[in-house]
């Protein structure tokens, strides 16, 4: 798929720039060269997050929850640095205007009330596979030569196990892969 493979070349491009960083830094000895950076891990759809984190956004929307988000909504998705603490933000846009993302798709995780959680990365798994299967239905083309990208959201385990809230929710979103935004829907945008 087309996620796992941006995300490995990702991770492994930045490795070897920064193992080649490191070795050219050190080369001389002193240790004032010596780089210092620490690589950051790529986030959920594969891209690495920016080198120096943004002060907070100029947002636009109505601020919701992202778990109480539904098919035919559009959001964008907000993050940066405040004291010391990520603080992530989802609004509500207009589909036809510029927004990130599309909900496409949503479904419940089946599994019963009471049941272990299964773990971020099963659920991971499950997500991509129901949201791959329903993606072409939803941008009238294959995933694989859409201009558009997949992403999704999985039941955290703190709700997913809580006695009221018992939350299974799955939601799957359509954004384009090059950053840019969406403007209109993607309901059978064929690209």
């Amino acid at each position: 798929m087309k996620i796992l493979t941006v995300s490995f070349a990702l991770i492994s491009l930045v490795l070897s720039l920064l193992l080649l960083g490191a070795a050219c830094s050190g080369a001389d000895g002193d240790p004032a060269a010596t780089d210092t950076t620490v690589a950051v891990p790529p986030d959920v759809i594969g891209t690495a997050p920016p080198a120096t984190e943004p002060a907070i956004p100029d947002w636009t929307g109505d601020v919701v929850n992202p778990l109480d988000v539904h098919i035919g909504e559009c959001i964008n998705k907000y993050s940066w640095i405040e004291n010391e603490r990520r603080v992530q933000l989802t609004t509500q846009v207009s589909c036809d205007g510029p927004h990130e993302r599309e909900v496409y798709f949503e479904t419940n995780f089946p599994a019963e009330f009471g049941a272990p959680y299964p773990g971020a990365d099963f659920l991971n798994e499950y997500a991509r596979t129901v949201c791959y299967r329903e993606f072409a239905t939803f941008v009238g083309s294959a995933y694989e030569v859409s201009e558009l990208e997949l992403d999704f959201t999985i039941p955290p385990e703190e709700p997913f196990m809580d006695r009221a809230a018992r939350y299974r929710g799955i939601v799957c979103y359509a954004l384009r892969a090059d950053g840019e935004p969406l403007t209109g829907t993607a309901r059978n945008i064929g690209l």
